[in-house]
């Protein structure tokens, strides 16, 4: 009888915890429709580290945005508590003959000379351990995931409004925002008919986000309520600009 397939493991322990940020990351066509929409009084150089600046906050936003809602994690996570509930349900039904008969099967699959296919490494010492049992080894794991996935659902407050793609749209609007103010020492206009807006928009376009003039007018609002930006002299903008970037236009003679 041949045994089911093993499905793919998913890499689990692939590391998730930083972007390797490219200073030229913006293609040459989004450099070249962001630059048209940057007010005149800005210096070639300063538009050079702007848009350098955008490209790094591109990337990192879009590494870490938010994907899934709230109530949409806790149902991924109710339906593996609710999956192991039912594994710990059967797992107690086992006879004392089955579970011996699991056990030898078992060792066979995880140590035989030639098993029509290998459990994981980790079965191993399980077998091998004498004095545990397998079925009860599988109790403990599936009650440690049950228990685990019960309590980190518990940990979320999903709100019926709450919107992702929004969510990702401010933060993108946020950061356009600083990196302006870290080369212009002023936060960007926030009216709904300035530069500002339609830049972000085409930007959001780039970046796989809808973002609005009203959006962006909230941000800036919001920011300058903060108090974190005041308008200060500009920041000097580096002798190379940014390195590795390439602007879309060359300065004038």
């Amino acid at each position: 009888m041949a045994l089911p397939r093993k499905l793919a493991r998913p890499d689990f322990e692939a590391p998730n915890v930083g972007v390797w940020l490219n200073p030229d990351h913006l293609p040459i066509e989004a450099k070249a429709s962001l630059w048209e929409l940057l007010p005149k009084r800005m210096t070639h150089d300063q538009k050079a580290h702007f848009l350098s600046l955008v490209g790094e906050s591109v990337q990192g936003v879009t590494a870490f945005r938010q994907a899934a809602p709230a109530a949409a994690q806790v149902a991924e996570l109710r339906l593996i508590e609710d999956r192991a509930r039912g594994l710990l349900i059967a797992l107690g039904k086992l006879s004392g003959d089955t579970r011996r008969a699991l056990k030898a099967h078992a060792t066979y699959l995880a140590l035989g000379s030639d098993p029509p296919d290998r459990l994981s490494a980790s079965a191993v010492g399980v077998v091998l351990n004498v004095d545990l049992s397998l079925a009860g080894y599988w109790w403990d794991t599936v009650q440690d995931i049950e228990t685990a996935t019960a309590y980190t659902a518990a940990q979320f407050e999903p709100a019926k409004n709450e919107r992702p793609k929004i969510a990702n749209a401010r933060l993108l609007a946020m950061h356009a925002a600083r990196n302006y103010y870290s080369v212009a020492g002023k936060l960007p206009p926030s009216g709904k008919r300035s530069w500002f807006a339609p830049f972000t928009a085409e930007l959001g376009k780039f970046a796989g986000s809808s973002i609005g003039a009203a959006l962006v007018e909230s941000v800036v609002l919001e920011m300058r309520g903060l108090g974190e930006y005041p308008d200060k002299a500009p920041a000097a903008t580096p002798t190379r600009v940014r390195a590795f970037f390439k602007a879309p236009k060359k300065p004038p003679d």
